[in-house]
């Protein structure tokens, strides 16, 4: 999950599955998985460009590949270490690192391609076009049909190529292929190489010197700006520097600035060469102290930069190191502080000066304020702090409260977006369809309301079968909300529940004196629920005696109540529940054939909760928010972490066991709190599953050869994913990744 968001461009979605699967790992430890996992990191890093980060774990993951001995994924790891020393600028290095993964496993496979395609970004760093097209020939060559397009490398590959024919001049073809690389990124909900594309093609739209397009294009992308990764906004502010420099040069100076300082920070050599390249062909130079002077207060662009300043602020949301050189350049340009300086204080003590400014302070006795310091945030184990001295007068305070407003604006600008991309993870928040008893219809349970909406309108009997807590009377009770009597009386009745010698007396009623202790006329449940209907929970647990007259009402409608003289006609519909195998105890004899035939006119078979874990999300919040509620705790949340260990656990007690669980939590939870994984159960947090499953063939994992039990997984998957398209072969094949041939020849060798 982790991989797939991160190729989509859903960065923090991508951090948050992958940090939760290196977690898990922790439990149950796989070198394989582990280098794929900081790989991913290392991708991540990447897209943001975060050298040292970036660094550490490819040094993770190159570890763990070692150990593991998979050539496939030390070539990845391999190859994303080129990567990071292109970001730092070591060509030599980057493609040493190229080498050694093609080495690794000389494949013409998609990764393969990757490399090659890197290489050929490689070379067009270093200037050499023709090298860089000989690259990317090599890619196109390895595309077997139109819908390899559409793969990972080869879709960015037709990206880097609209990058070279750029820089050999050839604008027309550029924008052709952009345009060619975009619908790629559409077809396959790119979003990063989407934004790349645009970018791209505005950069080649201004060395056109075609304003008109640009400017459309640059307005189309005031939805996407937010979005963008620090790289991607430092290329944004380079496309309108260059846009703006020839006609409004100190604008344009203005936008190179931001650009730069985003490249200075991240260390991004790539970056920093083309910024130079872009403002040196229209005559800029961007000297540090121009980057850092106040602004002429007659210019008329003063206004404008103020906001464009502002807004690249709110967009260094989560990255506090920009945020606060940006503050430094921003507080210095209003004239309102004496002295401002950005600094990351290491947990050592040790204090990196980021950035500084200060003016002269007049000599007429108004001494700056004293001297403030806030924490913006942390960075790599560094707190990132701003001390700042604001002029004694009415614009100094007024700058230091607006400035103090604006970091809160920007914190909560960081909690919405964690927010809107939990929306769009793994566990998407959706609406809740609430039934009127307070269930949650989700993921199986829907096939399953399906069939009860057709049927409740009819007199059938139904029987539902289930393991205990699958909720099975939820459905009981659906069956009667959407039959033609829902006005009527509903009477559950739990065949457990009374001594078994009194069953008879308690379904059927019986008149007063009928029996030692009949004070009383009783009427009996099937009389209660006379025109409505009777729920009999664990029908298999009734008496062999009992049996006959309760087919004998199922077939007349005719009950013989103890005590009285004539029967009595009843109209009842029975639902009837079972956890038992009724089937079996038919052929053990412990229960009739023919009650079981008349009971199962109609089945419905609930599965247990491990097999439907796609409910478990909805049905977690839906539990943890009626908790909250009845328990006066307010806003109660689930975390990511929590959510995924909910879904990991085997929940032998079904979906009773789910809300037991989590009407715990919220009850010792403090209010308005978010749940973390640390509030569940140790069983839950280890994510250990019941011994019902080393019980279930009477033998434990570790006794079965490897090979044993990856058969016995993969022929347990295409059965699951069999049952789940219901027998629909094409479905399967999709949703197992196969072919429908592979699929065949797999359910020949399982014998499915």
């Amino acid at each position: 999950m982790g991989e797939v968001a991160a190729k989509h461009g859903a960065r923090q979605t991508a951090r948050r599955h992958t940090v939760l699967g290196l977690k898990l790992l922790n439990y149950t430890p796989n070198v394989w998985l582990t280098a794929l996992a900081e790989n991913t990191l290392v991708g991540l890093a990447l897209i943001e460009g975060d050298f040292e980060t970036g660094m550490k774990h490819a040094i993770a993951a190159s570890a763990a590949s070692e150990l593991s001995g998979a050539a496939a994924v030390k070539r990845a790891c391999l190859g994303n270490l080129g990567n990071l020393f292109v970001l730092e600028g070591s060509w030599e290095k980057a493609r040493d690192f190229y080498r050694r993964a093609a080495d690794e496993l000389q494949t013409d496979g998609e990764y393969c391609k990757g490399l090659a395609e890197s290489t050929a970004r490689l070379n067009l760093f270093e200037g050499h076009i023709e090298a860089a097209n000989q690259c990317l020939d090599s890619v196109d060559a390895a595309m077997r049909s139109e819908s390899d397009l559409t793969l990972y490398t080869h879709r960015h590959a037709q990206l880097t190529r609209a990058v070279v024919m750029q820089h050999e001049g050839r604008y027309e073809d550029a924008l052709r292929q952009t345009a060619l690389a975009y619908e790629l990124a559409e077809r396959s909900g790119d979003r990063l190489l989407r934004n790349l594309c645009d970018l791209t093609r505005a950069e080649i739209l201004c060395l056109q010197g075609r304003y008109s397009e640009l400017i459309t294009l640059v307005d189309s992308l005031r939805t996407s700006v937010a979005t963008l990764p620090v790289e991607l906004l430092a290329h944004y502010e380079r496309v309108l520097g260059s846009a703006v420099a020839g006609s409004r040069e100190a604008s344009g100076i203005a936008h190179f600035g931001r650009a730069a300082r985003v490249y200075d920070g991240l260390r991004h050599r790539p970056g920093q060469m083309q910024l130079q390249r872009a403002s040196a062909s229209l005559g800029v130079s961007l000297p540090i102290a121009q980057r850092l002077s106040p602004p002429d207060p007659a210019q008329a662009s003063h206004a404008a930069r103020a906001v464009q300043d502002v807004l690249a602020l709110l967009l260094h949301v989560g990255r506090p190191e920009l945020l606060a050189t940006d503050l430094v350049e921003v507080l210095a340009a209003t004239g309102c502080i004496a002295r401002v300086s950005a600094a990351a204080r290491h947990d050592d003590g040790r204090v990196e000066h980021l950035a500084a400014h200060a003016i002269p302070v007049p000599d007429d006795g108004t001494a700056p304020l004293q001297s403030r310091t806030i924490c913006i945030g942390t960075s790599r184990n560094r707190s990132i702090e701003l001390t700042y001295e604001p002029m004694r007068n009415v614009d100094g305070i007024a700058t230091v409260n607006a400035v103090s407003s604006l970091l809160e604006v920007v914190r909560d600008l960081d909690a919405a977006r964690a927010e809107r991309e939990e929306r769009l993870g793994l566990w998407p928040v959706e609406e809740l369809q609430d039934a009127d008893d307070d269930a949650v219809i989700q993921g199986a349970m829907r096939e399953v309301m399906r069939l009860v909406r057709k049927v409740a309108p009819t007199s059938a009997s139904v029987l539902i079968t289930g393991e205990s807590g699958t909720g099975k009377e939820i459905v009981a009770r659906a069956l009667h909300r959407y039959s033609n009597r829902p006005g009527r009386p509903f009477v559950p009745f739990n065949c457990t529940a009374v001594p078994r010698d009194l069953l008879e007396s308690h379904l059927f009623g019986y008149r007063r004196g009928a029996f030692t202790g009949a004070e009383r006329d009783h009427p009996g449940v099937v009389r209660i629920a006379k025109d409505g209907t009777l729920f009999l929970d664990e029908v298999g647990e009734l008496t062999l005696d009992l049996q006959p007259k309760l087919l004998r009402f199922l077939e007349s409608g005719e009950i013989n109540p103890l005590g009285e003289a004539e029967p009595v006609q009843v109209a009842t519909r029975i639902i009837a529940a079972t956890n038992a195998n009724l089937e079996r105890l038919v052929q053990e004899g412990r229960f009739r054939a023919d009650l079981f035939y008349r009971l199962r006119v109609v089945p419905l078979s609930i599965p247990p909760l491990r097999e439907r874990r796609d409910e478990i999300p909805f049905l977690a919040r839906h539990f943890v928010q009626k908790a909250a509620t009845e328990y006066e705790k307010g806003q109660i949340q689930l975390d990511d972490e929590a959510l995924e260990l909910l879904g990991l656990y085997h929940w032998p007690g079904n979906v009773r066991e789910l809300s037991n669980e989590l009407r715990r939590v919220v009850a010792l939870a403090d209010n308005d709190t978010r749940i973390t994984a640390d509030a569940l159960s140790p069983d839950i947090r280890r994510g250990r599953h019941g011994q019902a499953d080393v019980a279930r063939d009477g033998r434990g994992l570790r006794h079965e050869t490897l090979n044993a039990a990856l058969a016995r997984m993969e022929r347990d998957m295409i059965a699951a994913a069999l049952k789940t398209s219901s027998g629909r072969l094409d479905d399967t094949a999709r949703t197992l990744g196969i072919s429908r041939k592979g699929l065949y020849l797999k359910r020949l060798r399982f014998g499915l």
